[in-house]
Formats: structure tokens, C-alpha cells, sequence
């Protein structure tokens, strides 16, 4: 039986053919030097555009990279789980298809989680001091963002100030049982992964980053309102038992319409 690797890169994508083709030649540059292990996933939502034959083309040339196919478009959220539940690494890493946060902030996570794990869950945070945004996120998000932010702290009183950015980084038992127990299928699994991981007992710990804002996000008023309703669902959810929160029983097992290549 193979070793697992260390590290799994997991990238969720829908339509990113145009954006897709420098994030992997960014990651494999970096992590083609690195001394551990690791493979990269991109989990392909049914994009419309020719994301998954893009990445098909560059897994010939990149050996550790896998491609998973949705032909549904179901979500982000569905991805996540999707891709973190398949993912073999001992920790596994979400990062943004628009490379916004680009694989060399891993580094500032690797002191946490290795040589000794003082932490299950390290995540990017616009909250930490050494943070550096360029240029910076629009200022209705970041007024939006910020009063998510606020209300996810009041109502789970998480233990991290920003929930939202897409570079997270889990072990291998924080993963499965997480995201085994995860609902939504759109962008507020970014929350509910973090809340799910603080009710389960979960070490989190936040870090600075180097970023940029990526314009073509899908951010607005609406997806605002919707993110509202989602705290409101998860705390429902959280207050009826209805997350499967004790260690999921065997391995995930995939969706049966999905590719791999």
C-alpha cells in the first residue's frame, strides 16, 4: 500500500480555463522543490468552458495531478467535500482557483503543523497583523464581509476573525470528519467547515498572508443576503442535531457520475 502524501492541494474550479493553465504552473514550480510528498486535486463543478480538459492536458505533464469531474454544477460546497473527502494527504489544503493566495503561504502554515501538530486547522485571515492585500478587496465586500465575519463570531463564537478566505489548511482526521459532516453546497462551506471543526473540538489557528483581490468573483448584494440566511441555517442545523457530528464510519465513497483523470 502507497504511502499517503503529506500534502494534498485541493482546488475547487467552475469556469476557470482562462485562469486555471498559471495556478498550476505556479504550484507545481513550487512544490516540485519541496522535500515532502503531496499530489494536487482540482475538482472541476461541471464548468461549462474547458476547465477539466485543460487541467486533463497538464496532469500529463504534472504526475501528482488529478482532475475530478462533476458533469452537475452543485456548488462550491459540494466540491470541498468532494475533493477534501477523496484528497489522501495527512493535510490537506484548499486554496482558490484565481490563485489569489498563491502556494507559497503554505509557509507560514508549515511551523504550526509539523515537525509537532499544534494545530488540526490553519487558515489565511485578513485579521492578522503582517497581512497584505494588493489591491484590496472592493469596500462593499469588505463592509460585508466584515459584518459576516461579525455575526459568525456571535452566533458560534468561533475562535477565528475572518472565516471567508479560501486558503485553509487541514489534517487528515480534521478533513474527514468535517467535511463528512458538512451540508450546504455553495460558498458558505467556507463557515461551515469552521464551525463544524470549533463544535467537534478542533485546534484552529489563523495566519497572515500575501494576496491579491481577483476581479470576476461572484460577490454581490444578493450572495450577501444569502450568506445572512446560511448563518441562520447552520445555527438551525447545529441547534436540531442535524449534522452527523461523530466520526464518519469508512471511506468516502465519491459521486457515481464523477471522472477522474
Amino acid at each position: 500500500m502507497a504511502k499517503a502524501p503529506f500534502l494534498s492541494v485541493v482546488i475547487p474550479a467552475f469556469d476557470e480555463a482562462e485562469r486555471i493553465p498559471f495556478t498550476l504552473i505556479d504550484l507545481d514550480r513550487y512544490l516540485s522543490r519541496q522535500d515532502y510528498s503531496y499530489e494536487i486535486l482540482v475538482v472541476d463543478d461541471g464548468s461549462s468552458d474547458a476547465t477539466s480538459r485543460i487541467v486533463s492536458h497538464f496532469s500529463e505533464l504534472i504526475p501528482r495531478l488529478t482532475v475530478l469531474y462533476n458533469p452537475d454544477h452543485r456548488g462550491k460546497g459540494a466540491v470541498m467535500k468532494l475533493g477534501m473527502l477523496t484528497a489522501k494527504g495527512d493535510w490537506r489544503l484548499l486554496m482558490d482557483a484565481d490563485n489569489s493566495v498563491t502556494i507559497r503561504e503554505f509557509e507560514k502554515i508549515l511551523p504550526f503543523i509539523q515537525p509537532r501538530r499544534e494545530y488540526d486547522i490553519v487558515v489565511a485571515s485578513r485579521s492578522v497583523r503582517g497581512t497584505i492585500l494588493k489591491p484590496n478587496f472592493p469596500f462593499f465586500r469588505r463592509i460585508a464581509e466584515w459584518k459576516i465575519n461579525i455575526l459568525s463570531r456571535i452566533f458560534f463564537k468561533l475562535p477565528v476573525r475572518d472565516s471567508l478566505i479560501g486558503f485553509k489548511c487541514f489534517s487528515r482526521d480534521a478533513a474527514d470528519r468535517v467535511f463528512g459532516a458538512t451540508r450546504l453546497t455553495e460558498w458558505a462551506t467556507d463557515l461551515e467547515s469552521l464551525v463544524l471543526s470549533h463544535t467537534m473540538g478542533y485546534r484552529t489557528r489563523e495566519v497572515s498572508f500575501r494576496g491579491q483581490f481577483v476581479s470576476g468573483g461572484h460577490f454581490s448584494f444578493i450572495f450577501y443576503l444569502q450568506f445572512l440566511w446560511r448563518i441562520a441555517t447552520i445555527r438551525w442545523w447545529l441547534s436540531r442535531g442535524r449534522y452527523a457530528l461523530s466520526h464518519p464510519e469508512g471511506r468516502y465513497t465519491p459521486p457515481t457520475d464523477m471522472s477522474i483523470t
